[in-house]
């Protein structure tokens, strides 16, 4: 089932799932139920901005129903199959498909030839945070941080980057809901990272509890300190975001 959250500066209100005639006038931020993995698409009248796509499955009926037409911008935090495996099918389904942000560095052959092969043209600069590249590190630690209306979108940046990333980010009161970092892993959302977040809403987990046991106990206990709600698409299907 999909869900509507309309953000206000204080609250979170419930409405339905939008119709078609809405998405020609509006501007929704979508938290796809993928299972474990990550695929969040910024969706407008004109164009579809997607933060990672992977997962275990794929909404493509509706992805295809309110993106298939439009231009759709890709932005990748790193090179994991769950935030990278839908691309596998999205031509089938995403015409005009583009590349905004590419993973850092070179994976396998496998995984490099998904990538669109059109680079995107201009358009609305969006905050992006990108660690030294290191050919040692590993896939997490090199993931790419966005930041799209009031939505934060750490990849699976874990909690030795966090930091680095956190003290740089811009206007730390307009961020209102955080994509919880790798789906919830005690790696990732470090108490100093939520500190940073003061006017956080809301939290988000893309994840499967009862196979991975995402988010992680620790993870909970730290948002409840910081008195940050959690929604998981795991409960809740897709979430869709009214801005």
């Amino acid at each position: 089932m999909n869900w509507i959250y309309s953000l206000f500066i204080c609250t979170i209100s419930l409405s339905a799932t939008p119709l078609s005639h809405e998405m020609s006038v509006k501007k929704y931020f979508v938290v796809w139920n993928v299972g474990q993995g990550q695929w969040t698409s910024l969706i407008n009248p004109i164009e579809c901005w997607h933060y990672d796509m992977g997962g275990e499955f794929f909404a493509w009926s509706k992805i295809n129903k309110f993106c298939g037409q439009k231009t759709n911008r890709v932005s990748l935090s790193h090179w994991d199959w769950d935030h990278i495996g839908g691309l596998r099918k999205a031509s089938k389904y995403l015409k005009n498909l583009c590349l905004n942000d590419a993973p850092l560095g070179n994976s396998t052959p496998g995984k490099m030839k998904l990538l669109p092969a059109h680079v995107c043209i201009a358009g609305e600069k969006k905050w992006k945070w990108q660690p030294t590249l290191n050919p040692k590190a590993g896939s997490n630690e090199q993931s790419q941080v966005f930041i799209t209306d009031g939505f934060l979108l750490p990849g699976d940046s874990t909690q030795k980057e966090e930091p680095q990333w956190a003290k740089a980010l811009p206007k730390t009161e307009r961020i209102r809901v955080l994509i919880l970092g790798h789906h919830g892993s005690r790696t990732s959302t470090s108490d100093f990272l939520l500190s940073r977040i003061p006017k956080l809403k809301l939290a988000v987990a893309s994840a499967r509890w009862r196979r991975y046991h995402h988010p992680h106990a620790q993870v909970l206990a730290s948002l409840q300190k910081h008195k940050i709600p959690i929604l998981r698409t795991e409960d809740w299907g897709s979430l869709w975001f009214e801005l």
